[in-house]
């Protein structure tokens, strides 16, 4: 009986995934890019600042917009622990498409955001930044009509 126990427990760890096992490339993808915008935002904003602003001796001395850039930094470090939580811990398919379909507006409002205020960056920043979340915004719709019922963790 205890033998019984021990393999049925040992089958069950063996089948179940990892926290990370669960996430597509297209979900870890996302996390680097969170994680780029975070740390950036967070803890180098001048440089950000400077990388990005067509005119960033305007803002990088400007405490409302460093200010903004910390408070920024915080919501990535939400939606990018918040993002992880839903898609790791006993998602079902329906509710993954549901992540998947909320990525893809998220990353495609901040596109659209950049792109209607390109004129403040420098252009092959604003290129880059726009190209880059429009196109994590299209995979998370690629991703989402390719999910499955029932397998959660394939596409």
């Amino acid at each position: 009986m205890a033998d019984m126990e021990k393999g049925a427990a040992a089958g069950a760890s063996a089948t179940k995934p990892g926290v990370f096992a669960t996430l597509t490339y297209w979900d870890m993808f996302e996390k680097v890019g969170q994680i780029l915008y975070l740390v950036q935002l967070g803890f180098v904003p001048k440089y950000w600042l400077r990388e990005n602003l067509a005119e960033p001796e305007k803002y990088t001395g400007d405490a409302v917009v460093l200010c903004l850039c910390s408070v920024v930094a915080a919501l990535c470090f939400g939606l990018t622990g918040y993002s992880l939580i839903a898609r790791t811990f006993g998602p079902s398919a329906s509710q993954l498409k549901k992540v998947d379909l909320m990525a893809a507006l998220t990353w495609g409002v901040c596109g659209c955001a950049n792109l209607w205020h390109r004129d403040v960056f420098k252009f092959q920043n604003a290129v880059t930044n726009i190209a880059f979340q429009f196109f994590i915004a299209a995979g998370f719709l690629v991703q989402l009509a390719l999910r499955k019922e029932g397998k959660m963790f394939d596409m």
